[in-house]
This record gives C-alpha cells, structure tokens and sequence, in this order.
C-alpha cells in the first residue's frame, strides 16, 4: 500500500471510526511512531472530538475528505459521515 492511501485509510479508522492508533498500526503494518505523526501533524484527535460532537466538525472533515482524489474511497467516506450524522 502506498504511503497516501496508508494515511488516508489511518485516517478513516481513527477519525471516522475511533480506532486507536495502536489498533491501527497493526492494521495497516505502520509503526505506532508513524501514527502518531500523521495523527499530530493533522490533528485527527481533534478532528474525532469535533466529529463526534459539533456540526463545524462535521463540516471540517468533509473539507478534507474532499482533498481526496480517489473519487471512490472519497464518496464512500463522505457516505460514511452522512450515515453518522444524518438523522433518519
């Protein structure tokens, strides 16, 4: 797996899912120390608490998701969010 989509996928586990960055190390067979980078460089634990309790945040995770080019893993991301935060 490439390094981007290591990261992207790191991203979706922690931030849309909550794994921990332990958990996910294993998962990906990324260093624990690599993790944590990405985590601190992007600010994931931020990115979750926003996620998981203000509509801003929702709007912020989006924005990143968009970044994405993988229109595939992006769509599916963003149907994530919706399914998430979306009443039914």
């Amino acid at each position: 797996m490439k390094t981007s989509e290591e990261k992207q996928k790191a991203y979706e586990l922690i931030v849309l899912k909550g794994y921990n960055q332990k958990d996910v190390a294993g998962i990906l067979g990324v260093s624990e120390n690599t993790i944590s980078k990405w985590s601190k460089r992007h600010e994931w634990k931020a990115k979750r608490t926003k996620l998981i309790y203000s509509e801003a945040g929702t709007v912020d995770i989006i924005t990143d998701i968009c970044k994405i080019k993988d229109k595939a893993l992006r769509d599916r991301l963003i149907d994530k969010i919706l399914k998430m935060t979306v009443p039914e």
